[in-house]
């Protein structure tokens, strides 16, 4: 009698929390819907029409002020999102990219690969990767403080519809040289990608292979947070499930990276004429290895075309303000 009364509270239980997490889930993509800051441009996501995506891409920073989106739907017609943010960790790339197959069906992901060496404190990270899937599963883990702001929109049917114009990046414009010199120095030695880490991209690749997506890794041009090490040790992962790896580090003079006009920070990120450069690199190459569709002239992706021109517009106007403001 005990044992099924245990039973019967914990199926009440779990009940509550399927549908406490149904009434906290944020029902758009909004910061007052619930969205955190740090999430709403990885969360545009879902807000694009149902199956457009061809290409995803993971990772923190350095993915969502390196690739340009819009530059690689100008240059090869492909239509991709950056599902980036800042420090993202793997769990969170694992389930962002759960999240984003609900409503997509694309055929290559991409993994930027700095977040795979990010300190790691193991007993944080499975904390972590915990929480993750709980907020997943249910979120009323994830939402919970949304009870303070509960009503009648609460019950609604989610409907995403905060569409980001560039589809994710990030475009900062400012400009502070990078003057150290060559970093990535040839050695046999290779940095050591924890284990949380590896469980995860194990787990990424075969969410992949299972879904029938090409899965990719990417080392977008960073002096500060590569070295040799990290390219050693990611191309023995890339060998090891089979998938492509493209560091730009090593390719940064056939990309054109100017050191002095293309980095936001002097170190780190690349600012947005930087992130043109990478992107059309990047649309070449993914076009060569996957040959992913051409939709430039599809008459459903048109609004990608009036995307770009905001794009470009506000690239433009910015560059005009820098001028006037060096003149001054």
């Amino acid at each position: 009698m005990k044992i099924k009364n245990k039973l019967l509270f914990f199926s009440i239980f779990i009940l509550l929390l399927i549908g406490a997490s149904a009434l906290f889930l944020p029902k758009n993509n909004t910061k007052k819907a619930g969205i955190d800051e740090r999430d709403k441009r990885a969360y545009g996501i879902l807000a694009e029409e149902k199956n457009t995506i061809d290409t995803i891409v993971v990772g923190d920073s350095l993915c969502y002020t390196g690739i340009s989106p819009l530059r690689m739907w100008k240059e090869e017609g492909i239509s991709s999102y950056v599902c980036g943010q800042t420090a993202q960790r793997m769990t969170e790339s694992y389930y962002m990219l759960k999240r984003a197959l609900k409503n997509q069906k694309p055929k290559l992901v991409i993994l930027e690969t700095n977040l795979l060496f990010w300190p790691s404190d193991t007993e944080k990270q499975i904390n972590q990767a915990l929480f993750e899937c709980a907020g997943y599963y249910l979120p009323v883990f994830e939402y919970h403080d949304q009870w303070k702001h509960l009503d009648s929109t609460n019950f609604d049917k989610a409907e995403y519809e905060n569409k980001m114009n560039n589809k994710g990046f990030h475009m900062k414009k400012d400009c502070v040289p990078y003057l150290g010199g060559e970093y990535m120095k040839e050695t046999m030695a290779a940095r050591e990608v924890p284990r949380v880490e590896r469980f995860f991209l194990e787990r990424m690749v075969q969410l992949c292979r299972k879904e029938e997506i090409d899965f990719m890794l990417l080392s977008v041009p960073s002096p500060k947070d590569y070295r040799y090490e990290n390219h050693n040790s990611v191309e023995v992962l890339a060998g090891k499930y089979g998938v492509h790896y493209l560091d730009m580090n090593l390719a940064t003079k056939e990309i054109g990276i100017d050191w002095e006009r293309d980095m936001l920070d002097g170190e780190e990120h690349l600012n947005a004429y930087g992130a043109e450069k990478v992107s059309a690199y990047l649309a070449d190459y993914i076009v060569e290895k996957y040959r992913l569709p051409d939709h430039r002239t599809e008459k459903e992706y048109q609004s990608w075309d009036e995307c770009y021109e905001k794009y470009v517009q506000q690239l433009e106007s910015d560059e005009v303000r820098a001028g006037e403001k060096n003149e001054q």
